[in-house]
């Protein structure tokens, strides 16, 4: 069942039929990419997670991404509360597994509609996104999403063995409500 549509994509939450396969294209995905530095939480956990509220609260979420013409999830977008002083913040990260559904729009439209639904879903003031500054293609993803680049952590990401500098973009209730955000 899809939590919300726009005109390429639906997102959904996951359920516990997904869980193996997610953890699957998850591993491959961080593999083959060399900005990804992060690792997910085991099959068991997430099955936990899904079991206690559906892998959805006020302080974290996770919707997987699935094309209209596609019958199976190509990704995921989520959010969660990173930094404890920062109650009115969520970190957002989105990712396409597989290289064949990439540059086909899936990423932006998710994005978009995502965070749309943030804020009028929470109480939130601010999303926001870091990457390497090396990772060009998911610069342009959020810029074009009508995130701003706030600035540059330097070596803020470890990834691989080696420090890297991270992008910090933002998008803030005020540039929702003033409708900064392209439409889909």
């Amino acid at each position: 069942m899809s939590l919300l549509t726009a005109e390429n994509i639906s997102l959904r939450r996951m359920n516990s039929d997904d869980v193996a396969s997610f953890v699957d294209r998850y591993d491959s995905f961080s593999e083959d990419d060399p900005y990804w530095p992060h690792f997910f939480a085991s099959e068991s956990a997430l099955q936990s997670k899904i079991a206690e509220d559906g892998f959805w609260s006020e302080d974290r979420g996770l919707l997987l991404i699935c094309p209209k013409t596609y019958g199976d999830f190509i990704g995921f977008v989520s959010f969660g509360k990173t930094i404890a002083y920062y109650p009115h913040a969520r970190e957002v990260t989105i990712r396409i597994f597989e290289k064949e559904n990439r540059r086909k729009g899936y990423a932006m439209e998710s994005l978009k509609l995502f965070s749309r639904f943030c804020y009028e879903s929470f109480p939130l003031e601010r999303l926001w996104a870091g990457t390497s500054t090396k990772n060009q293609a998911t610069c342009r993803l959020f810029e074009s999403a009508g995130y701003k680049l706030e600035g540059v952590w330097r070596k803020g990401l470890y990834i691989r063995g080696e420090y890297h500098d991270e992008n910090i973009y933002s998008w803030l209730r005020s540039d929702y409500l003033g409708k900064d955000l392209p439409q889909n």
